[in-house]
């Protein structure tokens, strides 16, 4: 992910600046050749993007530089996104890219990712390519609403919403949170380091911030591993959304059954679960964000007990809607 400058600022590329192709693009398309020929089945969805990649970069095809536009009108910018609503820029900035070592790098590791996706999706090209997109429009949708948010909230300045980037990078955090949230065992060699699998993505956003400290940037790769994990593991991520925000988006299943004395229900979908308390009021208001365990559902399911993790308050009685289960 390049920053690019304000959204009224051109980019950087091949059209913009002219001359000739960096010898390092070279090596990037020698390795990506080695990768494609050594798997037996080939990930045609991955080479379609690239190939949309590269055919822009390059002005191959006028009618796709067209439809997609100039690098100012295309790169990720939160101020047209929310305030002028351009919305196309969520998918569009994801094909456009600064120079031939940007656009190698990120072609290169979109190979490597798509590889093991293809192949998990039995090779069928357009899931990757749908994937992908769905991923684009995700990631730098909650980039733009963060970064939007942090900046009228008066946390950031003018930068973190006014900036513009350029690139898949977030993309390809959330490929790569896909990946290995698909098998999270073992652990990974991180610049000299062995870095758990589950944690890979997070580390490698912390380098990139370290050397390049763009806020924007570090909101669009985050971002990037939040779709992810979206797509992989929606349940776990919407009860996340709903502990910080602190409502229900929806209640979980009630299941049926006969009950026990006094209103009182075994449910298998809410007992021993994982919970935290939230739009509690009165006496009860400072247990907002406390954790306990569902020991026993009550009142047909609108009411339940839970064991506080805090060993001095006990158990309590609370209503359905004030438990986020995790």
């Amino acid at each position: 992910m390049r920053t690019g400058g304000y959204y009224g600022s051109r980019g950087y590329g091949r059209r913009g600046r002219g001359g000739g192709i960096n010898p390092f693009f070279y090596y990037y398309l020698y390795r990506m050749y080695q990768q494609y020929q050594a798997v037996p089945n080939k990930p045609n969805g991955t080479l379609i993007i690239m190939a949309v990649m590269a055919s822009y970069y390059f002005d191959v095809f006028p009618l796709l530089n067209d439809i997609i536009g100039e690098i100012s009108n295309a790169c990720f910018s939160p101020a047209k996104i929310m305030g002028d609503f351009q919305v196309q820029r969520t998918l569009f900035s994801s094909f456009v890219h600064g120079d031939e070592i940007h656009l190698g790098y990120n072609m290169s590791s979109l190979l490597t990712k798509g590889i093991v996706l293809e192949n998990r999706f039995g090779g069928k090209a357009e899931k990757f390519v749908l994937l992908f997109c769905a991923l684009s429009i995700l990631t730098h949708g909650f980039a733009a609403i963060i970064a939007s948010g942090l900046f009228h909230s008066g946390l950031f300045d003018r930068d973190i919403y006014y900036n513009a980037t350029y690139g898949c990078a977030g993309v390809l955090f959330a490929l790569q949170t896909i990946v290995l949230g698909q098998n999270p065992r073992g652990n990974y060699s991180f610049f000299g380091l062995q870095v758990p699998a589950r944690r890979l993505a997070l580390t490698e956003v912390g380098l990139l911030y370290l050397m390049n400290p763009s806020n924007l940037n570090l909101i669009v790769h985050s971002s990037g591993i939040l779709a992810g994990m979206l797509m992989l593991r929606p349940t776990k991520v919407i009860n996340m959304l709903k502990y910080i925000f602190g409502f229900n988006i929806f209640r979980e299943r009630r299941g049926g059954g006969g009950g026990g004395r006094g209103g009182e229900r075994r449910s298998p979908q809410l007992n021993g679960k994982r919970c935290a308390m939230t739009g509690l009021t009165g006496a009860q208001a400072s247990l907002n964000g406390t954790w306990g365990t569902i020991v026993r559902v009550l009142d047909n399911g609108s009411k339940a007990v839970v064991k506080l993790d805090d060993a001095s308050r006990g158990e309590i009685e609370v209503g359905r809607e004030n438990i986020l289960s995790i």
